[in-house]
């Protein structure tokens, strides 16, 4: 049992060997996608290899844009050899899909942002918010085929409310982290 001890690693070791936070190895205790660790006499998280190599397996996974209900369909699959590559090659040609649709979006929205560059010239940001509103030509680029990803939405609200910012002449909003809150 000594033996096994010694292998155990701390949350800490943990996240720098993998590359994970501290506080997204807890989150993916609390989702199930790593089992509750031992406990050391004095209460700290202990890790074994096998957990650390599952961790890796989780972070790759997501990496790659996989929901945590397909990581942890994943992990399921690992374990049963007999529907494993099958349902792993379905899973993954999913994502595929999903992925050459999110490109397609963003080159549309590349097109449309070129196209309200080049209507507003080199001129400061009054022309490119003319062209944004009515576009000089009198019409207002749109996108023909709107993007359905998310973050494409998220991204283009994001990009308004910073020009909004920049010609009011307020400063830009600082990002909210755990860090800055403790200061």
């Amino acid at each position: 049992m000594t033996k096994k001890i010694d292998q155990m690693i701390s949350i800490g070791a943990l996240a720098r060997s993998s590359g994970v936070h501290i506080e997204t190895i807890r989150y993916y205790e609390r989702c199930g996608l790593l089992d509750p660790p031992q406990r050391s006499a004095g209460g700290h998280r202990k890790y074994s290899p096998a957990a650390a190599a599952r961790l890796r397996f989780v972070r790759r996974a997501r990496e790659l844009g996989f929901g945590l209900d397909e990581v942890r369909q994943l992990l399921d699959i690992s374990v049963d050899s007999a529907a494993r590559d099958a349902d792993a090659l379905a899973m993954t040609r999913a994502r595929l899909k999903e992925v050459r649709k999110k490109i397609a979006d963003m080159q549309n929205v590349e097109r449309v942002l070129c196209s309200v560059i080049g209507e507003s010239g080199n001129r400061a940001t009054g022309g490119i918010l003319a062209a944004l509103s009515h576009g000089e030509s009198g019409r207002t680029p749109v996108l023909h085929d709107p993007p359905s990803s998310t973050n494409v939405r998220k991204a283009s609200s994001s990009v308004a409310s910073m020009t909004r910012r920049a010609t009011s002449g307020a400063k830009p909003a600082r990002p909210s982290t755990a860090r800055s809150l403790r200061r």
